[in-house]
């Protein structure tokens, strides 16, 4: 059988489509009453389980050569994952490419603590948080708003604070949103940034 069409969904939800496969003979005609076994991977990553439960279930096909698996649900962890269908007799199975996607934001997480800095000078460090779904997944291509205090004491972003008090920035592949340096402004004093998504 030949290989499925790429499926996505996300995290904890149902695939759209079921896994279809085709039995033939070495003359291209469709065999009926084939054993055919749908397996999902296990392990701690990326999976799902078919709607009738666990990780492998065993179709026969019909008149036309043709079994479909069960609706499959993916599991709570993003990314790649291939399924299988291996027919009786048969040493290469069909392969089926499906991709757990998180889901929406569900928590901003600070990385990087409390800083200091002398007036007009750059912070060490720039802002920076990670992005992350209801089940710990990390979210990429998230635009996160960075917000600085309007003042007094306050701090404006790179070049020497001429960004402003505000900043948009995407999370990258791992969840990430990094800001420019900050730069201090003349006024000494203790002030909070934000970070939304």
């Amino acid at each position: 059988p030949s290989t499925g069409t790429p499926q996505t969904t996300i995290v904890s939800t149902p695939y759209g489509a079921q896994l279809v496969a085709v039995v033939k003979d070495a003359g291209n005609n469709p065999v009926p009453g084939i054993t055919v076994t749908f397996t999902l991977p296990g392990g701690t990553g990326a999976s799902g389980t078919f709607a009738t439960g666990g990780l492998t279930r065993v179709e026969i096909t019909n008149a036309s050569g043709i079994v479909t698996s069960p609706v499959i649900t993916a599991n709570t962890k993003k990314g790649a994952i291939v399924a299988t269908a291996r027919a009786t007799g048969l040493a290469v199975p069909a392969s089926f490419s499906l991709t757990n996607v998180p889901d929406v934001p569900a928590t901003v997480t600070a990385r990087v603590g409390a800083q200091t800095a002398t007036v007009y000078l750059d912070f060490a460090r720039a802002l920076s948080v990670q992005v992350k779904d209801q089940f710990g997944n990390t979210i990429p291509g998230v635009n996160v708003a960075f917000a600085l205090p309007a003042g007094p004491a306050t701090a404006g972003f790179a070049p020497n604070g001429a960004g402003g008090q505000s900043m948009n920035v995407p999370t990258d592949v791992n969840g990430i949103a990094t800001t420019s340096l900050l730069t201090a402004n003349d006024t000494v004093g203790t002030y909070q940034a934000t970070a939304t998504a």
